[in-house]
């Protein structure tokens, strides 16, 4: 009888034990997960800061704002290098903006990216006329233009937000940017165009709106003429 009654205390023990290990397994692996989530955003975070940087440089020496990378190759443009007007919306252009060439060759780490090309004469992304004397007058004009037009879903936009500050969803834009960069998956999204920038957690994303571009231009090319 006594033998038994150690084994049955015994076989709690070890039940306890099992159940103990189990907690701290579970408790592990979360502060695993998210100290790997931390670290994933913070990467995020650093790899869209200096996207931001790369692109105003672009736009600084080109005149115009860098076109989207349709394939997936850091290029800008389509297979053929060429960027179709109607396409405001892909992926960050990190090869020719001279970044990291890893985040363009991972699926996982493309950065998403979308500008304003709100009509012919309002396209952010439109190459300067060969010949053109004055490139950066041109692209304040198209900018300026395109600061006009209200918001769209027909082009990449920033949706509404609640009183909290968090997007509401993609059905409804809050506003279409100059140009925007975004961590966030568009099959997460459920939309290609929509680039949501409240939730941090989830998107680590940074905009220029369309006014603010046209300050900007104004700041840095005039005051070099």
């Amino acid at each position: 009888m006594r033998q038994s009654t150690n084994t049955g205390s015994m076989l709690i023990e070890v039940a306890a034990s099992v159940a103990v290990l189990g907690l701290l397994a579970a408790t592990s692996f979360g502060i695993f997960r998210d100290a790997s989530v931390a670290q994933e955003g913070r990467a995020a975070a650093a790899s869209i800061h200096e996207a931001r940087q790369r692109v105003l440089e672009f736009a600084l020496a080109n005149g115009r704002l860098p076109c989207p990378d349709m394939t997936g190759n850091g290029v800008e443009g389509d297979a053929a290098g060429n960027c179709p007007p109607a396409q405001g919306y892909g992926f960050l252009p990190t090869h020719s903006l001279g970044m990291d060439a890893d985040a363009s060759q991972t699926p996982n780490r493309r950065i998403r990216y979308g500008i304003a090309r709100m009509a012919p004469d309002a396209d952010l992304g439109a190459s300067a006329t060969t010949g053109d004397p004055d490139p950066a007058k041109r692209f304040l004009a198209r900018a300026e233009r395109a600061a006009a037009y209200p918001a769209t879903t027909s082009q990449p936009f920033i949706p509404k937000t609640d009183t909290l500050g968090l997007a509401r969803n993609c059905q409804t834009p809050g506003d279409n940017p100059a140009f925007v960069i975004s961590a966030g998956r568009p099959e997460e999204l459920g939309s290609t165009v929509c680039f949501p920038v409240a939730d941090a957690q989830r998107n680590a994303a940074t905009f220029m709106g369309r006014h603010e571009l046209v300050g900007w231009i104004r700041s840095k090319f005039r005051s070099a003429s």
